[in-house]
């Protein structure tokens, strides 16, 4: 057996000496005691509620359509790429509805150089690039509409495109031309007692074209801004005031940002010298319709009847 075992005896700790607890945090009292009451102040208590709201707001206006910046004309139109790549204008306008120019303004002149680059500078229409998703939201199937070359440096997935309202505003130019017919189409006879159109064919057909682009335009963004009537001396019905206020997008910062974003001239003509016969393998070529065929093949489509003749 070994040595025998000598008894440990073990002292308790004095109450006064105080807890294990006690002793660890002694020297750390105070400062707890202080930070409790910092955290429990009323300053820190609206801070968390000031950030609280912050953060509300930020989702509110992440996740609501209606602060997006075109919201409201996201309301009235299919689909446009504007509406995420430019923030659109509104701005206040004064129709200027006088019967006679009376303000001289150009755009109402007769035709002259000046006249036309004004309506030129006004109806241009530029080409621009949007991607194939943005063409399937119009609606479009991107496998047949046109891209730009590669070697353009705009990717696989870059499709030629142009503004509606540009085209719009085309067809008002090409309207007014075919109005003025003695200045733009001096052989054709200003008085025609046949019922078939003066025009050659293709004129008459863009004129036709024109005439219900802008009708289906109109009658589709609606104005329903209100015109009312004064009296006017020596006219017996009351006189409409065609000088309404109305708010409208921005035209100048459109034709801003189409000028910016436009393939060039050169590029243009370039599409055209490939044509649809020098086109990439696989590119969907769309069929004439038959009074376009007819006219390309034989040039006597009138575009105006429906009939060939």
């Amino acid at each position: 057996m070994g040595p025998a075992s000598e008894e440990v005896k073990y002292t308790p700790v004095s109450k006064d000496e105080g807890s294990l607890e006690d002793i660890i945090h002694a020297d750390k009292s105070t400062p707890r005691s202080s930070t409790r009451r910092f955290c429990n102040s009323p300053v820190i208590t609206l801070l968390n509620v000031f950030l609280f709201l912050v953060s509300l707001i930020i989702l509110f206006n992440s996740a609501n359509p209606i602060t997006r910046p075109n919201w409201a004309f996201e309301q009235t139109a299919y689909y446009s790429p504007l509406f995420r790549r430019i923030k659109i204008p509104v701005v206040k306008k004064t129709v200027q509805g006088t019967l006679f120019n009376e303000e001289n303004l150009i755009l109402r002149a007769y035709p002259s150089p000046e006249v036309d680059a004004a309506w030129e500078a006004l109806t241009d229409v530029g080409v621009v690039i949007i991607t194939g998703e943005e063409v399937s939201k119009l609606g479009k199937d991107p496998s047949k509409t046109v891209k730009a070359p590669r070697e353009w440096g705009h990717g696989d997935d870059a499709h030629l495109a142009q503004l509606d309202g540009q085209h719009a505003l085309h067809c008002l130019n090409a309207v007014r031309r075919y109005a003025y017919r003695e200045y733009y189409f001096p052989a054709v006879q200003t008085s025609n007692t046949s019922r078939s159109s003066p025009f050659e064919p293709f004129d008459q057909a863009h004129l036709s074209h024109c005439l219900h682009v802008l009708l289906q335009t109109l009658s589709c963004d609606f104005s329903a801004d209100v015109i009312t009537h004064n009296w006017m001396d020596t006219q017996n019905y009351p006189f409409p005031d065609f000088a309404i206020n109305k708010k409208c997008k921005d035209h100048e910062k459109l034709v801003d940002w189409q000028t910016k974003h436009r393939i060039s001239q050169d590029q243009w003509m370039e599409m055209g010298m490939r044509g649809a016969s020098r086109r990439e393998p696989g590119e969907y070529v769309k069929q004439l319709p038959p009074m376009m065929k007819h006219w390309v093949e034989h040039g006597e489509e009138d575009g105006q009847t429906g009939h060939n003749g």
